[in-house]
């Protein structure tokens, strides 16, 4: 009867895995959002013809700036005029995780007769068959999602601009003005969509994209690992700081290249604990992966000197034990694939002491290292019985815990020959039903009932 338990007991063990639900790292803030023009300011000087000028303007945190240079200029004559105009210009400071920020403005200006207009990319030689409008390089609609967007409509500008490439999908100016739409919002993945369907992105808008290329790729490690890492590698590609360091290094560690990983999570660190602006959490933050990655690299040393730092940080922090259990929880999960259930069970048994002090990660940890070392071909009964005890002493009333714990009790009454321990191991599997069958958790609730059902026969 024994056979026939437990391998009625398997799909319910992994059914019952809550990986997605354990205890995770604190999420990266580095949502980024570019200084923007927030009013057009007049030229003394007089506009000496057609032109494009782009004019660097740094803009500081309380929205005061300082016109630097010229960057480009098609008509140098124009030039007096495009550094007047961004003088007398106001503009909207960037926003760095949600914060506003000192940070670079690229402003083009267009000088057409004696008109003036802003915004768009520089102009080129090429044609990229999209239609576009003679005195700004964008269509109409791109220009009217461009108001939207200096005007602070921002969700207003994303419908806009989603709306039309529903039907003019080759609309590279609405295009770009979706993606930073998306990035004003917070929406980082679907600016790194947006910003992925542009045939280039202009110069003056590369930092942007980096930015929500690097966000997207850290939001989506955890279950898209190989888009996450295309989307890191674009970020890098386009600008290397902090933000691309850590989200290279999350996007690597979580498609297996651990020592990779382990190296461009080190220079976000360093880059970070180098910046006294930088808040503690976030510090914190970077340190969990960074632990997360020299535990999975075996570097016990560099993880003991990466949790002493968190500690240091936060005296109150767990960060240090969630990061170690989320790492004993994936290694859990590689030998469970492996078959290798002993390795798995000591993994388990491993994530639950890293992580003592969290009730969710106890009972996960500890119910499911009991339910894997009832698959080993000899298992040891004192061993599962008392995992399954730490699971319930760590929440008396979680379905898992106590189908773990009625399970044990099944398989000690069989070695001992003891029915009180079988009516035990039934009533434990009647609660663990009942919690099931409450948390909606049916596929649990079958198992369980498929089980009494062979135990009452």
């Amino acid at each position: 009867m024994k056979s026939i338990l437990r391998a009625a007991a398997v799909a319910a063990a992994f059914g019952a895995l809550v990986w997605s639900a354990l205890p995770v790292t604190a999420a990266y803030k580095a949502d980024y959002v570019p200084a923007k023009l927030k009013t057009l300011g007049r030229s003394t000087v007089p506009i000496a013809g057609t032109g494009t000028v782009i004019v660097q303007v740094l803009v500081n945190a309380d929205g005061s700036f300082r016109v630097q240079r010229v960057i480009k200029s098609t008509n140098r004559a124009d030039n007096p005029a495009a550094m007047d105009i961004a003088a007398h210009s106001t503009y909207r400071p960037a926003l760095q995780g949600g914060k506003p920020a000192m940070k670079f403005y690229d402003f083009t200006i267009h000088f057409r007769g004696k008109s003036v207009s802003t915004g768009g990319s520089y102009p080129s030689s090429g044609g990229s068959g999209t239609r576009m409008s003679s005195s700004s390089g964008f269509s109409a609609e791109a220009i009217k999602v461009n108001h939207m967007l200096h005007n602070g409509n921002y969700a207003g500008a994303k419908a806009e601009a989603t709306s039309y490439l529903g039907q003019h999908p080759t609309d590279q100016g609405v295009q770009l003005f979706l993606a930073l739409a998306d990035a004003s919002t917070s929406d980082s993945q679907g600016a790194a969509d947006a910003f992925d369907k542009l045939n280039t992105i202009p110069s003056e808008y590369r930092s942007a994209a980096a930015q929500a290329y690097a966000v997207a790729a850290v939001k989506m490690s955890a279950t898209q690992a190989d888009q996450a890492l295309a989307y890191a590698q674009k970020a890098f590609a386009m600008q290397k700081d902090g933000n691309t360091y850590f989200a290279m290094g999350v996007a690597q560690l979580a498609s297996g290249s651990t020592s990779e990983a382990v190296t461009n999570l080190k220079r976000a660190h360093d880059i970070a604990f180098a910046n006294s602006r930088i808040p503690a959490r976030d510090k914190i933050g970077i340190d969990q992966k960074l632990l997360e990655a020299y535990t999975k690299a075996g570097d016990q040393a560099g993880a003991a000197t990466i949790a002493g730092e968190i500690k240091q940080l936060d005296p109150s922090s767990n960060a240090a034990g969630v990061a170690m259990a989320n790492t004993h929880f994936a290694n859990a999960k590689v030998a469970m694939d492996a078959n290798k259930f002993d390795v798995a069970a000591q993994e388990f048994e491993a994530a639950g002491s890293a992580n003592s002090s969290d009730q969710l990660t106890l009972v996960t940890a500890y119910a499911n290292a009991a339910l894997t070392v009832r698959r080993m071909d000899k298992p040891n009964l004192d061993r599962e019985k008392a995992d399954a005890d730490r699971a319930i002493a760590a929440k008396s009333d979680d379905a898992l815990a106590n189908y773990a714990e009625g399970l044990a009790l099944l398989d000690l009454s069989q070695q001992k020959r003891d029915n009180s321990l079988k009516i035990q191991g039934i009533s434990f599997l009647n609660k663990a039903d009942a919690e099931a069958k409450a948390a909606n958790n049916i596929g649990l609730a079958t198992s369980i009932e498929n089980i009494l059902k062979q135990v009452n026969k």
